[in-house]
């Protein structure tokens, strides 16, 4: 592991959204905190939990907290509301996302940012997710096999350069309403790897993605269910907007279609 040099030893803000997530709130932030790069700040944001996890964020010295007063009660926007509002008070030089229920692996920061220091060009990186779940914990860098665009990581595996995060900000700004079911991770990777083509994947277990929770995303946009259908649907439409006028059509997303039309147009 290559050390950073201390004449460039850029801050570093790590954004965590938490909703309900106390019994893994304070693994999250721990890891956070014990990185081997120091140069950081941690901020969480709270979206109005009700199981005891803003007690355990009020005791924590070393973040800055947010603790939301509405929730929106439409999970995307629900979880783009609350990153966005960390960015805002947020001052580092490069973003780390981070959901409440993921952890970073120790050396997560300092690995990355020596990565982009070394490689000036690249405004984005996603890195590669150890998959916990009940069943097993494996490496995830695979998509659907015949998928329009290559593996994107989720979240907790999204890094950027502040310029980068400002310019998608301005960008999704008017499409905040549009393209129901695109969440924030999916809208940062394809504005990345479409828009700006500056996409780069780091393939690497550096974050834990936990999935051993009922109420994970994951199982309700499971592969194949109707779900997932329309979380595909509306995302094959944020992509086409990128092209402007000019709708891009190819075997994933005439298949992707066809089935949105039995399950939601009957």
């Amino acid at each position: 592991m290559l050390k950073i040099n201390n004449k460039s030893n850029p801050l570093i803000s790590i954004l965590i959204a938490n909703y309900n997530n106390k019994n893994r709130l304070k693994r999250s932030i721990k890891t956070c905190i014990n990185q081997s790069y120091k140069n950081i700040e941690v901020i969480v944001f709270d979206d109005c939990s009700t199981d005891g996890s803003q007690d355990i964020i009020k005791k924590i010295k070393k973040i800055k907290k947010i603790f939301n007063k509405k929730k929106k009660h439409i999970p995307y926007l629900d979880s783009m509301n609350a990153y966005l509002k960390m960015f805002k008070i947020s001052k580092g030089k490069f973003i780390f996302l981070l959901d409440s229920d993921d952890f970073f692996s120790s050396k997560k920061i300092s690995t990355l940012i020596n990565f982009y220091l070394k490689n000036p060009k690249i405004q984005f990186i996603q890195d590669t997710p150890k998959v916990i779940n009940r069943q097993k914990t494996y490496i995830k860098n695979k998509n659907f096999f015949f998928s329009r665009w290559p593996y994107f990581s989720p979240t907790s595996c999204l890094s950027m350069k502040r310029n980068f995060f400002k310019e998608f900000i301005k960008y999704n700004k008017s499409l905040k309403f549009k393209f129901r079911d695109v969440w924030l991770d999916f809208r940062l990777c394809a504005y990345s790897f479409f828009k700006r083509k500056n996409f780069f994947s780091y393939n690497f277990p550096l974050t834990n993605y936990d999935q051993t929770q009922n109420s994970n995303q994951s199982n309700t946009y499971f592969k194949f269910k109707s779900n997932w259908i329309l979380r595909r649907y509306f995302s094959h439409l944020y992509i086409n907007n990128f092209y402007k006028k000019k709708i891009i059509i190819n075997s994933d997303f005439i298949f992707t279609k066809f089935v949105y039309k039995i399950f939601y147009e009957k």
